[in-house]
């Protein structure tokens, strides 16, 4: 390649095997690399050059024309897209990001951030027009939604106070250096968000990040389409419009014949599922359903390839696996995939808003309903006055679900519930996903309701299958009620030593 094309701006060098391609357009990145398939060149560079660089509409007509001739959805994946949806509920947010492959997100967190003020005279809930609940339970649902944020603001100060209280500062840490007070100051309002979120309801409204590829985009627009949700709609279609004029060959197929067949056939399926008895029949959170007890049981086969194997072998195989991982970052080899796990869940919804992060689980869920009640979190069960009405607006926000859905709104009537609503999920997973999630969310940072979850899951498995519990080496089963003050120590001892240099 001569020295005139070594332009910077397209390439990060234009001799190496490994490169950087900084093409603005995204079309054109994906047509680009979607060349690989099809040329005979050596060196990708050379092909823009040649048919890129001095025709803009390259890309465009490049996916303009593979979608007509060929119909492959699949070169939508090379296409990579920044988007931000603002301003939707928490329910909505769910259904996004329950598409779990080729997304990743990021969400406005309800552990960092304070919902206490008002914005423009108004808390952040959904407006009434906007849930698409009959018009006749107008005047209810905003007197529901500004009373829950009342309490949450009234509450939030009042709750800081009990956690100081019940944890001071000496029984933390006998260091009173600036960082360490700090640290305590940020770990006590946190401990105290951690539980003052459980009232805020579903409608409450955030906002979320997403990096996908255009093909996945394409699937959360029908996915939306689908859901019955008028919120949902409007997203939808919000999205559909913004992507439509740099991204109008690809995203066209979420609206076109096939497209509308697909969501057609999406509503159908979801359809079906609405009567599915989700209730959680068990006395405890986590039940362990179902595992598969033959690849349990010869593991050995996967890492040796001999069926002849012996339980002494098993754990000698566990235990110098168990003995070479430094961290949790070390995680166990991909053999252990296939030791499938189903359990039966029940947690509260907030603790589901963190669970379904975990993309490796596959997820069935029902409705979000108020009839396995509520949990009213540690702190405010420490003030009788705090516990009552935080029990009063669960029971009002239950009343006014069952009108709701009884008047046709199943859909909608979810909107008025409490974080602290509990909820039932199937899971199914396997044993590699349970040890990285459970030495992840058994960390002393977690959110506490979501700790025990992760730290009840390992055990159901380990108290049947006794000879994996070394694999879960870097659980933390110690109680911490200030569980973020090392972490916020570290935090502000590095910002410290910053200042200094």
């Amino acid at each position: 390649m001569n020295e005139s094309k070594k332009n910077p701006n397209f390439f990060s060098n234009s001799d190496r095997q490994v490169f950087l391609i900084k093409l603005q357009n995204q079309l054109d990145m994906g047509a680009l690399l979607s060349r690989y398939s099809r040329t005979s060149k050596l060196d990708i560079r050379e092909v823009f050059y040649k048919e890129f660089e001095s025709n803009e509409q390259r890309g465009r007509d490049f996916y303009e024309r593979v979608f007509l001739e060929y119909g492959d959805e699949s070169v939508a994946e090379l296409v990579n897209i920044h988007l931000a949806v603002q301003d939707i509920s928490n329910l909505l947010v769910k259904e996004i990001e329950e598409t779990r492959i080729g997304a990743s997100y990021i969400e406005k967190s309800s552990r960092y951030v304070k919902y206490d003020v008002k914005h423009d005279g108004k808390f952040l809930y959904l407006s009434f027009e906007k849930t698409g609940i009959n018009g006749i339970f107008q005047n209810e649902y905003e007197n529901l939604m500004d009373d829950m944020f009342s309490y949450y603001s009234r509450s939030l100060p009042l709750v800081i106070e009990i956690v100081r209280r019940e944890n001071p500062f000496e029984s933390i840490s006998s260091d009173k250096s600036e960082h360490n007070l700090k640290a305590y100051e940020t770990a006590v309002r946190s401990r105290a968000l951690d539980d003052i979120r459980a009232i805020l309801p579903v409608a409450t409204i955030t906002n979320v990040g997403i990096s996908s590829n255009a093909r996945t985009i394409v699937g959360i627009i029908q996915k939306l389409e689908s859901s019955g949700l008028n919120e949902a709609k409007a997203i939808a279609d919000m999205i559909y419009e913004e992507m439509q004029p740099e991204f109008g060959e690809i995203i066209k197929s979420a609206k076109n014949v096939h497209g509308k067949s697909h969501v057609e056939y999406l509503e159908g399926t979801r359809n079906l599922g609405k009567n599915l008895p989700f209730t959680h029949k068990f006395s405890e959170d986590v039940v362990l359903l179902n595992y598969n007890q033959y690849t349990a049981g010869s593991i050995n086969e996967f890492f040796q390839g001999s069926k002849d194997n012996t339980d002494e072998e098993n754990i000698k195989i566990i235990q110098s696996i168990s003995e070479q991982r430094r961290n949790r970052r070390d995680k166990i080899p991909r053999q252990f995939e296939f030791i499938d796990l189903i359990y039966s869940l029940r947690m509260n919804y907030g603790a589901f808003r963190e669970f379904q992060r975990h993309r490796m689980f596959s997820i069935l869920r029902g409705n979000l309903d108020p009839e396995m009640g509520h949990e009213i979190p540690e702190y405010i069960m420490k003030s009788p006055d705090l516990s009552n009405e935080f029990s009063s607006l669960c029971k009002r926000s239950a009343t006014l679900f069952k009108k709701i859905a009884e008047s046709g709104q199943p859909n909608e009537a979810q909107y008025v519930l409490p974080f602290a609503t509990l909820y039932n999920i199937k899971v199914s997973g396997n044993l590699r996903e349970l040890v990285y999630f459970s030495e992840l969310r058994s960390t002393p940072q977690a959110h506490p309701d979501l700790r025990k979850i992760a730290i009840s899951m390992a055990d159901e498995f380990i108290r049947r299958e006794g000879r994996y519990s070394s694999l879960f080496k870097f659980i933390d089963r110690n109680n911490y009620h200030l569980g973020r003050f090392s972490q916020e120590a570290t935090k502000e001892k590095k910002i410290e030593n910053l200042k200094k240099k």
